[in-house]
């Protein structure tokens, strides 16, 4: 949900899955100096937001990322993380023109944009 700085409601969006069985949870909130807000968080399953969907690897949790303009409409939505292991957002803070995220992965390797840890 956004609110103006009188505290007026502007607009909300729904995020998650189209099922019951699909699980997510939004940990971290960043807003750039256009107002662009930015959702971190992770998933398994199906995660929709502003019309897309990314889906986790099977039987894993992946991360998102959402990234919505100042007056709501959905800028992109990304899946981090591909490999057997499941990925737990913790933070996310802005650097330079993109953000550094914070983390732990529960088992297993994973690979975030090609590079495997």
């Amino acid at each position: 949900m956004k609110f103006n700085s009188s505290g007026t409601f502007q607009w909300a969006r729904k995020l998650g899955g189209a099922t019951s069985s699909d699980d997510e949870d939004g940990i971290d909130l960043s807003v750039d100096a256009l107002g662009n807000a930015t959702v971190l968080g992770h998933f398994r399953g199906t995660f929709s937001a502003g019309g897309q969907s990314i889906t986790s690897a099977p039987s894993n949790q992946d991360l998102f990322l959402a990234q919505f303009s100042s007056t709501g409409n959905l800028n992109w939505l990304q899946k981090k993380g591909v490999g057997t292991a499941y990925e737990y957002a913790d933070a996310m803070r802005p650097y330079g023109r993109g953000f550094v995220i914070t983390g732990h992965v529960g088992s297993g390797p994973v690979s975030i944009d090609g590079i495997t840890r």
